[in-house]
């Protein structure tokens, strides 16, 4: 063994020692070899040693047992143990019959009650065993008695594979007739069968008793074969075809010797009843006998002398009447269900039968491929069609391909078991394809790159069309220098690049091509060096510093990228409850820290910087000197180190703009917000920007003095709003009057006081809307001065830092500032409701013009609501806003600062639509003066128009203005207009009574603005024969009564605050103002 694996390591290791090439079929051979001859060896020594010990073991009992003191040799089997008897049975055997001894006897098992056996085989019952020239009879014990299952169990050390090849019952004849004795001693044979797991064939033997000696009377087998799963039928008529032959033998034997009568009786006891009896008492046990032990045959025979002989107790000398059974080889037993050697058996032949697939299917699969690869070859070898040869090249591609990829990665198990041609077939065909290949592709490839580079440098200097080919020339050149340059040869680029070429032709043969050109340096070609020097000429004045930065870049972030972990909110904050006041989802990528820059980044830029340049250099020039001063190792430094900075700020800026204010669920938290906020020594807030301004010293120089003040920082515009907060750069800026974080610590403490105070009172609801109230009348600023203080440093932080302000500086104080005004905001809500929106309901409801059809609203009521001194929505809106509204014009505006409580939209609006009203009706004393000049219109011969007493008659004369005023000062106000038109006679366009009847004249109108600021406009009603009527309408103030319609359908909304909404959630947007 030793020296086996010695000659398979060195056929492995060193197989050219032996003239054998790596990974041949000599090298396999030479492998089969070795193994083969290992196994044999160890075969040959297990059989020598087996043989060796079996023969010692075989001698040694042996000469023991002869110089043994004699024993009785008559052992019962009851008085010994099976074991003990059946190993002298193995002993015996073993030594008469020698090592082979299991395939040579046949084993039949004897059951029956003593007198019957004794009859069959005289003395087995004494010896236990008897054996005759490799027939052997076991003593089974009586079946319908007592069982010893320990005998049955031993039968199976004698012979594990087919333990029994026979099993005879031994019956009287009043056994042969009892069914159910019989149906008992079936299911113990079927008892046996399942402990033995095998099936033997069955032999029910008769003993016929007789009233004449018959001991020398000429003995014959009398035996009936059944065939195999017999029925009743088939017994019945096998026996009587024994009937006659044995009356004819019977007759002779009795003409011989007339007390020679047991053939002959046999075949009238047969005759006569014998036949239907053993029918009837078999018919009920056949089913038990055939899933247990399965019936063979009957037996019949007289009881045989006993012929002892001195000294041979185990000997056995069979008559005749055995003959039947001892030479009947055609019944043999089988295995019962499924055993561990059925089932060896039948995973050794379906291994084998997979291990003969898996051959044909190598076979057939190796065979396919090399066919494949030789129809290519000789395509190309013999020519022809250039498409055609083009196809065959690509099909040999694809074939070296593919078998590359299994020589790296392995061969795929159909194609192996021995038959591989893998390694064999890829060497083979490298000739061909480097013959072709360069035929067909490199060679029309290199010529239609330099005949590219001419062009590209016959190109005038000053032409577009040369810069905008630059780029292209520059990667054919690059191209064509790896196709020279084997060992620089980049597979994905080089591919690229060449299969532009010819569009016609696949990618994939320049893909195999490009990624196998590094490996055969024989495939080289060799450069034009005149037009070579040309297009590195041109090219280095076009392309200047375009020297791979992003690449560089990417690799010094690869190389730091598993280094260095993410740094998220919790990393930053350290020890600090941050998740109480703010949180994001995000983090920064832990190449973009200071640590990343300090211990990785820095050195990478820098080794690159020192190291050769990078892989364009030696593109343009064999030389690193010819190469201009922009592309010098400090200049690429500089552009790697400002890409760098330019995303670390990126990265943080995003990073930053993503924190989120948490809202506080209830007014203890929110002061509690305040006061985790406001403490120097806990506060998030604080741990962020101190993380935030040391970040932001990533890159600033360290060294001397004036370096350092020197030297920009490159995170300064990045960085440097959040430092100037934390005073780091106060006294090189002069920043004193900037705002600080501290001083907006000082007056959120400050703030938080006065929550706390609300808090502590005994009625805090009273307190809080006592100073809610106070602030919304304008009597207090509430967090007017610490809102402006946070409002002050967003603005200071700029716009990239908007959202991040918004949420840090100004959200926490509208937050809890909101918790405060929730109750009044309810309570004006409730008291608009009660003394504005119900009053107006009871004055206007269902009234025109707030509501199509109905009585005329009254002007006297309108004007309570509606005056500027004593109107009750001014006077409402000056005693409980009046701080958060003012004044401008007719319109009431938010003062900037609602205290974070949002107005209702529709309220706001609601204000100044009422505001236009008051200013047309009441901005002129009262009533709005207006005037109006008729029109002419084709086909309308007179109109006269007539609004609270005032009169417009127009007959085609010269226009002029005619004043009028609404209200007018008539006792039956009203509005009435009417036209004769050419075709017809004076018509009514209609008549409206009441106060409200200029206005609703007015609905129908048609209005178009004559200038920006609605002073004059163009009034316009259509009559039902389509008439224009037309009338241009001046007033002093905007829209003049025009005015009056913005109240048509008009409702007072109920609330004065989005009270839902008043605490605000955290910014994620900035709304534009």
């Amino acid at each position: 063994m030793v020296l086996g694996l010695g000659a398979a390591l060195f056929v492995s290791v060193q197989p050219a020692w032996l003239g054998i090439s790596p990974g041949s079929e000599e090298q396999q051979l030479a492998w089969w070899m070795i193994a083969g001859f290992c196994t044999l060896l160890v075969l040959i020594l297990a059989a020598y040693l087996w043989i060796g010990r079996s023969l010692g073991r075989d001698r040694y009992r042996l000469e023991t047992r002869h110089s043994a003191p004699a024993e009785p040799e008559a052992l019962m089997p009851e008085a010994a143990s099976e074991p003990d008897a059946l190993a002298g049975l193995q002993e015996h055997l073993r030594t008469e019959l020698g090592p082979l001894w299991r395939s040579k006897v046949r084993l039949l098992l004897v059951f029956g009650e003593p007198a019957e056996v004794e009859a069959i085989a005289p003395g087995l019952e004494g010896a236990g065993w008897l054996e005759s020239n490799g027939d052997v009879l076991l003593w089974g014990g009586a079946l319908l008695g007592e069982q010893n299952t320990r005998r049955w169990r031993a039968l199976t050390s004698l012979r594990a594979a087919s333990p029994l090849d026979g099993v005879v019952w031994a019956l009287n004849e009043a056994q042969c007739r009892d069914a159910q004795g019989l149906g008992h001693g079936a299911h113990r044979l079927r008892e046996l069968a399942r402990q033995l797991r095998w099936q033997a064939p069955l032999y029910l033997w008769q003993v016929c008793q007789s009233d004449w000696e018959q001991t020398t009377r000429e003995r014959q087998s009398v035996c009936c074969l059944l065939p195999v799963k017999a029925s009743v039928e088939q017994i019945e008529s096998s026996l009587r075809q024994l009937v006659r032959p044995l009356h004819a033998q019977g007759l002779g034997q009795m003409a011989k010797v007339p007390a020679h009568d047991f053939l002959l009786r046999l075949s009238r006891d047969l005759e006569r009843d014998g036949i239907t009896q053993w029918r009837d008492a078999l018919a009920p046990s056949l089913i038990h006998f055939a899933k247990g032990m399965p019936l063979r045959g009957l037996v019949f025979s007289p009881p045989q002398p006993r012929s002892a002989v001195e000294g041979m107790q185990h000997a056995w000398w069979p008559n005749a009447d055995w003959q039947a059974v001892r030479e009947d080889r055609q019944a043999t037993g089988r295995v019962l269900g499924w055993t561990w050697g059925r089932g060896a058996q039948v995973s050794l032949l379906g291994l084998a039968g997979l291990a003969v697939l898996a051959v044909l299917v190598s076979f057939a699969g190796n065979r396919s491929q090399v066919a494949t690869a030789q129809s290519a070859v000789a395509v190309l070898q013999h020519g022809g069609e250039i498409d055609d040869q083009l196809a065959a090249l690509s099909d040999l591609t694809r074939t070296m391909a593919q078998l590359q990829t299994r020589q790296a990665q392995g061969v795929p198990w159909y194609l192996g078991f021995g038959l591989s041609q893998n390694d064999a077939l890829l060497a083979a065909l490298w000739a061909p394809y480097t013959q072709a290949n360069s035929r067909l592709l490199r060679d029309e490839a290199a010529r239609t790159l330099v005949s590219e580079l001419r062009a590209f440098a016959a190109l005038p200097p000053s032409a577009q069309q040369q810069a905008e080919r630059t780029q292209a020339a520059h990667g054919q050149l690059k191209a064509y220098l790896m196709m020279a340059h084997p060992e620089r040869a980049n597979a994905e680029f080089l591919a690229k690049v060449l299969a532009t070429t010819e569009q016609v032709r696949s990618p994939a043969l320049w893909r195999f091509y490009a990624q196998n050109l590094p490996a055969h340096a024989d495939w080289k070609i060799e450069p034009d060096a005149e037009i070579v020097a040309q297009a590195r000429q041109i090219l280095l004045a076009q392309l200047g510093q375009r020297s791979g930065v992003e690449t560089l870049y990417q690799q010094v972030l690869d190389a730091a990228r598993n280094q260095y972990v993410d740094l998220s909110l919790r990393s930053m904050v350290g020890e600090t409850d941050a998740v109480r006041l703010f949180d994001t989802s995000l983090s920064v990528p832990g190449v973009f820290t200071r640590q990343a820059w300090e211990g990785s980044i820095r050195q990478s830029i820098e080794a690159i910087a020192a190291a050769r340049r990078e892989e364009i250099d030696w593109v343009l020039s064999d030389t690193p000197q010819d190469i201009a001063s922009e592309l010098q190792p400090h200049v690429l430094k500089a552009q790697l180190t400002e890409r760098y900075f330019q995303q670390f700020g990126e990265a943080w800026l995003g990073f930053i703009n993503s924190v989120r204010w948490r809202r506080a669920e209830s007014f203890e938290e929110a002061i509690g917000q305040l006061t985790l906020l406001a403490d120097r020594r806990q506060s998030p807030l604080l741990a962020l920007l101190n993380t935030l301004a040391y970040q932001g010293d990533s890159g600033n120089a360290h060294g001397a003095a004036e370096q350092a003040l020197t030297t920009p920082a490159p995170l300064e515009a990045i960085f440097g709003p959040m430092q100037a907060l934390l005073d780091k750069r106060a006294a090189a800026q002069g920043a004193d009057e900037r705002p600080s974080v501290q001083s907006f610590l000082n007056r959120v403490d400050r703030l938080r006081m006065t929550l706390q105070q609300v808090a502590n009172a005994p009625d805090p609801q009273a307190r809080g809307y006592a100073l809610g109230q106070a602030v919304l009348q304008g009597r207090t600023l509430g967090d007017q001065d610490a809102r402006d203080y946070g409002k002050r440093i967003t603005q200071s932080l700029g716009s990239q830092y908007a959202l991040f302000g918004q949420n840090l500086f100004v959200l926490p104080l509208e937050q809890a500032w909101s918790d405060v005004l929730q109750p009044i905001a309810q309570r004006l809500n409730l008291q608009w409701q009660r003394d504005i929106v119900a009053h107006w309901a009871r004055e206007f409801e269902g009234s025109y013009p707030f509501a199509k059809d109905g009585a005329d609203a009254s002007l006297p009521a309108l004007g309570r609501m509606l005056r500027v001194d004593t109107g009750v929505i001014d006077q409402f809106i000056r005693d409980q806003l009046g701080g958060i509204l003012r004044k401008d014009g007719p319109r009431w505006v938010s003062t900037g600062d609602n205290q974070g409580l949002p107005f209702n939209p529709a309220f706001l609006t609601a204000l100044n639509q009422l505001g236009e009203v008051r200013e047309a009706l009441y901005g002129d004393g009262w009533g709005i003066p207006f005037e109006l000049q008729a029109k002419p219109v084709r086909d309308v011969v007179e109109t006269s128009l007539i609004l609270d007493g005032t009169r417009l008659d127009y007959f085609n004369q010269t226009e002029s203005w005619q004043a009028f005023r609404w209200p007018g000062p008539y006792d039956h106000p009203g509005a009435s207009l009417r036209w004769s038109g050419v075709k017809s006679g004076s018509r009514l366009f209609g008549d409206y009574l009441g106060t409200w009847g200029v206005v609703r004249l007015l609905e129908h109108a048609q209005v178009t603005a004559l200038d920006s600021r609605g002073i004059q406009s163009r009034l316009v009603l259509t009559t039902p024969d389509g008439l224009p009527l037309t009338w241009h309408l001046r007033s002093k103030t905007p829209n003049g009564p025009l005015a009056m319609l913005r109240l048509r359908g008009f409702r007072l909304p109920t609330t004065v605050f989005q009270v839902n909404a008043a605490r605000p959630d955290s910014a994620s947007t900035l709304e534009t103002p």
